[in-house]
C-alpha cells in the first residue's frame, strides 16, 4: 500500500489530537508536586547503557558524566572552555607540548586523594589494548604514542602523558593539533578511580561508586532512576544549591511531556516535534530553543551491498526531501542539510555543497532514477535494503516520511524499517550489522568533532560508516597540523567536499535544541555543544 506525504501528515495530526486530550486529563487528575529547592528532575529519554565514560554512547550518557567526572578542561553553563582539576595550562612554542597545573589536594568521591599520577594511569589505563575502551583513545590519538599502544604496536612507556610531579600532567602530541584542547572538554576524557575499579570490579559504579565531579551516585534503579547526590569534596563549591538530582529513563515522549506538565520533572531533552502544539499551550515558557553542534544522518554501511556502490548512496540520499522533514514534520526550528558542518561553527569555512542541492527536487528525483539505473536497478531489479533506527517518534515519522517519498517517486526501491532501543540500535551499527541507520552526531565546536567521522578506522576514529578515502585521511592530517586556523579551515573544506561527493552518509537536517526546563529554574542554557552541568543551575 503506498502512503502519500499527505496521508502520512495527516496522520500525525490525528495522533496529536488524541495524545493533547490525554495529557489534559492527566493534568487534570496529577498530584501537585511542589518544586524542591535543593532538587532537579531530568528526564533522560533512555536508559544508559553504562555509566563509564570510557565506554558510554549517547547525549543520555554524557548529561550524567559531565556531572559526576571532571577532566582537565571543561565546560560552563554556556558551554564555553574553562578550567576543570586543572586550574592552568600552557603550550609550547611548536604548539606540541602541553602542561597542565593541577588543583591543590584533589579528592575522589570517597575522600581519598589523587594527583597527577592518577590521571596519567588512568588515560594508559583507556590506552590499554586490553582495555578496549571505545571512546578515549580516538581522542587521544594526536597524543605521541598513544594510537601505536592502543594499537599492540607500541608500548606504554612511549606514550607522551607523562606526570611531572604530583600537581603536574605533561602531554606531548606528534604534530601541533589545532582541535586537542577542545577535545579535552568531552566528558569521556576524565579520570577513573582504578584502585576501586580493580578491587570491585565491574560493578564499581552501581555498588561502589566513586568519581570526582560535582556530584555522586547514590541510587541506580534500573530502568527506574539514577540519583546523584552533591560531592562534598569536589574541588568548587561555590554557588552549588543543587543537593540532588534524578534522572528518568524515559524513552516515550508523552510520559516525558506528561511529566513535565503536570510538574513531576524539571527538564526534558528532545521533546518530539508533534508535540509544540502541546507545550505552547500547556508550558510555553518552558521552551528552551537555539541552534546546536549536531547533524541528524542516515549513515551507509559502505562494506557491503548495495551501499558499497557510490552512486546508490548519493541516489537515496537526494530522494530525502529535506524541507518536508524540517518544515512539514519537526517544524521545530531544525535547518535542512546540504553540508556537514553546521554554519555557526567554530574555526569552519563554508563553501561546500552536495552537487545535486542546485537541482529542483524534480531534478533530484531524475538525477537518482539514472544513477540506480547506472547501478543496475530497475523495477524488476529494485534495491533492496533496511533503515535502522533507535525508538523516537520523530525517528519513526521521518523513517516513514523516507519511504514515502520514494514510493511516491515510484524509484525502484523497496525499503524495510527496523526500530530498536538506543542500547541495541548502537550495538548493532557498532558491530555493522545495518545497511542504512540512523544516528545523531554532535561534539565540541570544532568543525573535527563531525569530520573524525569519516578518517579510516586505522586512525581510531568512530567511523560508522566504514569509509575509507585516503586522500581525505592525508587532507584531515594536514590540516589539524596547523596552527594557522583560516589556513586549517581551507583544508577542512577540501576534505568535507570530498565527504559530500561520496555520501557515506546522507545528512538530513541541522538539530536545533528542542529541551524544556522549568522557567524558575536559573542556569539551563542552550548552547552549540549541549553542556548542562547541574552544579551551575539554581532556584529561582
Amino acid at each position: 500500500m503506498k502512503l502519500s506525504q499527505s496521508k502520512f501528515l495527516h496522520g500525525i495530526l490525528i495522533g496529536t489530537a488524541v495524545l493533547s486530550y490525554s495529557l489534559v486529563i492527566n493534568q487534570a487528575i496529577a498530584k501537585t508536586n511542589p518544586i524542591k529547592k535543593d532538587t532537579v528532575r531530568f528526564i533522560n529519554e533512555d536508559e544508559v547503557k553504562t555509566l563509564n565514560p570510557y565506554f558510554n554512547t549517547g547525549d543520555q550518557a554524557i548529561n550524567i558524566s559531565q556531572n559526576i567526572f571532571t577532566g582537565l578542561v571543561t565546560a560552563d553553563e554556556n558551554g564555553k572552555k574553562i578550567p576543570g582539576i586543572a586550574k592552568s595550562w600552557g603550550v609550547s612554542k611548536n604548539g606540541k607540548t602541553y602542561t597542565f597545573h593541577l588543583r591543590n589536594n584533589l579528592k575522589w568521591s570517597d575522600g581519598t586523594s589523587y594527583n597527577a599520577h592518577d590521571i596519567v594511569e588512568s588515560f594508559l589505563y583507556a590506552l590499554d589494548p586490553k582495555t578496549a575502551s571505545t571512546n578515549v583513545p580516538p581522542l587521544l590519538a594526536p597524543v605521541k604514542g598513544a594510537t601505536a599502544y592502543n594499537s599492540n604496536k607500541g608500548s606504554r612507556s612511549a606514550v607522551g602523558i607523562k606526570a611531572v610531579n604530583p600537581h603536574t600532567v605533561q602531554i606531548t602530541l606528534i604534530q601541533p593539533t589545532a582541535y586537542f584542547l577542545s577535545s579535552l572538554e568531552n566528558s569521556q576524557m576524565v579520570p577513573l578511580p582504578l584502585k576501586v575499579m580493580k578491587k570491585y570490579g565491574k560493578s564499581w559504579m552501581r555498588t561502589h561508586f566513586v568519581g570526582n565531579g560535582p556530584y555522586k551516585v547514590a541510587e541506580f534503579k534500573y530502568l527506574n532512576h539514577l540519583k546523584l547526590v552533591r560531592n562534598k569534596y569536589f574541588y568548587d563549591q561555590k554557588g552549588i544549591t543543587i543537593n540532588n538530582v534524578f534522572f528518568y529513563p524515559v524513552a516515550n515522549r508523552d510520559t516525558a511531556l506528561n511529566m513535565m506538565i503536570t510538574g513531576k520533572a524539571d527538564i526534558m531533552q528532545r521533546f518530539a516535534s508533534n508535540q509544540i502544539s502541546l507545550i505552547n499551550k500547556h508550558i510555553p515558557k518552558f521552551l528552551n530553543s537555539g541552534p546546536i553542534m549536531a547533524i541528524y544522518q542516515y549513515v551507509f554501511n559502505t562494506t557491503r551491498p548495495p551501499f558499497n556502490n557510490k552512486d546508490v548512496r548519493l541516489a537515496i540520499s537526494m530522494v530525502i526531501n529535506r524541507k518536508i522533514i524540517t518544515n512539514k514534520i519537526l517544524k521545530t526550528g531544525e535547518t535542512p542539510a546540504y553540508n556537514l558542518i553546521p554554519s555557526k561553527t567554530e574555526n569552519y569555512l563554508p563553501g561546500a555543497k552536495s552537487y545535486w542541492a542546485k537541482l529542483s527536487y524534480a531534478g533530484r528525483i531524475k538525477e537518482a532514477k539514472r544513477l540506480l539505473a547506472k547501478a543496475g536497478y530497475t523495477a524488476k531489479h529494485p534495491l533492496q535494503f533496511t533503515l535502522s533506527y533507535n525508538t523516537t517518534s520523530d525517528n519513526a515519522h521521518i523513517a516513514v516520511a523516507a519511504r514515502s517519498m520514494m514510493m511516491a517517486k515510484h524509484l525502484p526501491v523497496k525499503m524495510k524499517i527496523a526500530t530498536a532501543e538506543w542500547k541495541s540500535h548502537i550495538e548493532n551499527i557498532d558491530k555493522g550489522n545495518f545497511d542504512m541507520a540512523r544516528i545523531g552526531q554532535g561534539g565540541y565546536n570544532d568543525p573535527f568533532a563531525i569530520l573524525r567521522l569519516f578518517v579510516s578506522e586505522k586512525h581510531h576514529f568512530i567511523n560508522h560508516s566504514r569509509y575509507s578515502n585516503k586522500k581525505y585521511d592525508d587532507l584531515i592530517i594536514k590540516a589539524n597540523k596547523l596552527t594557522d586556523f583560516k589556513k586549517r579551515a581551507k583544508l577542512l573544506q577540501q576534505a568535507e567536499q570530498i565527504i559530500l561527493d561520496d555520501s557515506p552518509s546522507a545528512v538530513l537536517y541541522f538539530f536545533a535544541s528542542k529541551d524544556l526546563s522549568n522557567p524558575n529554574l536559573s542556569g539551563y542554557v542552550v548552547n552549540p555543544p549541549e553542556d548542562h552541568p547541574i552544579r551551575f543551575m539554581h532556584w529561582k
